[in-house]
């Protein structure tokens, strides 16, 4: 794919990760993607707020949109970024795999690999809950309290996997 600055008339590819990519691995992307792509990361996205983001979107609407994955274990964030990715452009989206190669992304595997992301985090939902019901269940049977960690662990919200 050739792409070249969007002010010379062609749109540059826009590679999304979740971490920063290694200089190595974004040049031997930039050979796949081409040349003047521009790399950007999950936490630089959210640093932006609501308005920067919708502007950084709307400045993009035309760009490529590559899912970069340097590991095998960023891999498993990649349904997430997938979905952002729709956010700049429809389907196809390209996943970028650790061996550099690129994987086009129809919209029903993102659609499916998005509901496996919901499923994972409803059942993770659910556990939370199930281990808090068990622990009150278990300190009425005993008639000792529940213990604070597992009384605060309820609350808590997850806010991101680290590898």
């Amino acid at each position: 794919m050739n792409t070249t600055d969007t002010r010379a008339g062609r749109v540059r590819a826009l590679v999304i990760s979740a971490y920063p990519l290694t200089k190595d691995y974004a040049a031997r992307l930039s050979a796949h993607v081409g040349e003047g792509a521009e790399f950007t990361t999950a936490a630089l996205l959210r640093q932006l707020g609501i308005r920067g983001l919708a502007a950084f979107i709307l400045r993009r609407r035309r760009s490529p949109v590559f899912i970069a994955s340097e590991t095998e274990k960023s891999r498993a964030l990649e349904p997430a970024l997938a979905v952002l990715g729709v956010a700049f452009k429809l389907p196809p989206i390209h996943s970028a795999r650790p061996s550099g190669e690129c994987i086009r992304m129809g919209p029903l595997s993102i659609m499916r690999d998005s509901l496996r992301l919901l499923a994972a985090s409803v059942d993770c939902v659910a556990a939370r809950r199930f281990s808090a019901r068990v622990a009150d269940a278990a300190a009425s049977a005993t008639g000792s309290p529940t213990p604070v960690g597992i009384r605060s662990w309820s609350g808590c919200r997850i806010l991101y996997i680290k590898n």
